[in-house]
């Protein structure tokens, strides 16, 4: 389940510096991810590699994928025209998960290169992602939002990779059962907070959540951002970050 708040019915409060807590702990125990390998062009570099590699998958998994999967249910009709007629009612539940693997497969392809992201902003792209996680995790997730225009496409991408790392990452580790996603515009930067209520861990500590946010970190100081990890055992987790709208 998504919500998206209206934008004259709530104060984001941490805009202005300010921070509301699901669990009223989180914030007291701070911890920013360690700092990554210093050189920012490079670091973007890496990510507009990465970027491109990821964009020949979706590509693949829309294209490729997605045609051989059109051909087998094609093929699969001409077949059933050949069985007798009450021997086809057996092969419904074969069709009906083939078309729910289109879909899956569709689903994927368009997180991992949201095309509504370049069409219609980032806005839309994150209520995207957050629908489809809802759905597979049933994790209830609110968004709220007062970001007014459009963002830089590198922030905005950015910003949208650093969402989905939080969500997989309060779903696969933290057994959350609520994400809250803030995000605002403030002055020439925007900030975003996702805070969850699942088991928090030691962002200190080694393993594939740490290495997920120092890779999130690199990301975002390789376009002159900032991410903060607040997080405990026990007490949820809540990612900050704030990127410049535009980008030199």
């Amino acid at each position: 389940m998504t919500m998206r708040a209206n934008a004259v019915a709530y104060d984001l409060g941490f805009c202005s510096g300010g921070s509301e807590e699901l669990n009223g702990a989180a914030a007291r125990a701070p911890a920013l991810v360690p700092d990554p390998i210093p050189g920012r062009a490079a670091s973007r570099h890496t990510s507009e590699m990465l970027e491109a590699q990821i964009k020949r998958i979706a590509s693949a998994l829309h294209d490729d994928a997605g045609q051989l999967l059109a051909l087998i249910q094609i093929r699969l009709a001409e077949a059933l025209g050949h069985v007798p007629h009450h021997g086809a009612g057996s092969f419904d539940e074969v069709q009906a998960l083939l078309g729910q693997l289109e879909t899956q497969l569709r689903r994927f392809s368009h997180e991992l290169r949201p095309t509504i992201l370049d069409d219609y902003g980032l806005v839309s792209a994150i209520e995207f992602l957050a629908a489809g996680f809802a759905q597979r995790t049933g994790v209830k997730v609110v968004f709220t939002s007062r970001l007014e225009g459009r963002l830089d496409s590198a922030a905005e991408l950015t910003l949208y990779r650093v969402l989905q790392e939080s969500l997989t990452n309060a779903g696969k580790h933290a057994r959350a059962t609520l994400v809250r996603i803030r995000m605002c515009s403030s002055g020439e930067r925007v900030r975003c907070a996702i805070q969850d209520n699942g088991t928090g861990f030691d962002p200190g500590a080694r393993g594939k959540r740490g290495l997920g946010l120092l890779g999130m970190r690199e990301r975002v100081e390789g376009l002159g951002g900032a991410l903060e990890v607040k997080s405990q055992p026990g007490r949820g987790t809540r990612v900050v970050v704030s990127l410049p709208r535009s980008l030199a």
